[in-house]
């Protein structure tokens, strides 16, 4: 009598047994692969999906260089989230949007959204969101970055209400920066606030 072993289809991080129920699937918990670039901080992005990295590299290295001059901490690391793949404790997540997963540039914009979710809290995935607070700070801080850089003019930001801080010069921002950037950083999102 001859032992037939069941076969197992594998897609992406998951395995799916192929005599299990097409409900039941397998999360694959072993390290994906990653192509990694940049110095502090570097980028991790999967593999089959890094056509981006080194444009995502050089945004990132530009756009964290305000945080850095703040005294902001900045992760090392940004990894991509890979779903159905365990992520990283320490790295900083990267949700990149299935519309430009393959996409060899990426937009300054972007870039410094990424740059607002310095950690991946729980409350960002739990089914109480964080509070709408943290949305406007993230907001901020990305059009701050923006600003520095030169991405922006601060003629294009009179509407936002948080404009007579956006004249602010540079040195006069930086507490918040850092404050706010640490509170993100630690996941302390009821924290953080706008500046007064």
């Amino acid at each position: 009598m001859a032992y037939v072993a069941p076969v197992v289809l594998i897609f992406g991080a998951l395995a799916i047994p192929a005599a299990a129920s097409p409900d039941r699937l397998v999360v694959d918990r072993s390290p994906g692969r990653y192509s990694c670039a940049g110095d502090t901080p570097s980028v991790c992005l999967a593999t089959s999906t890094s056509r981006s990295l080194p444009s995502l590299t050089r945004q990132l290295d530009r756009l964290s260089r305000p945080l850095v001059q703040a005294g902001a901490p900045v992760p090392t690391v940004f990894r991509q989230v890979v779903p159905g793949q365990a992520s990283s404790k320490t790295d900083a997540p990267l949700f990149l949007e299935s519309a430009g997963i393959n996409s060899t540039t990426v937009t300054a914009k972007l870039v410094a959204d990424y740059l607002t979710v310095p950690r991946a809290c729980a409350a960002l995935t739990s089914t109480t969101p964080p509070p709408a607070e943290y949305f406007a700070v993230r907001s901020l801080l990305a059009s701050w970055l923006l600003l520095r850089i030169g991405e922006v003019d601060l003629d294009h930001l009179t509407r936002d209400e948080s404009y007579p801080w956006l004249a602010l010069a540079a040195d006069r921002q930086a507490g918040w920066v850092r404050r706010s950037y640490a509170q993100l950083s630690s996941c302390d999102l009821a924290a953080v606030r706008l500046p007064r």
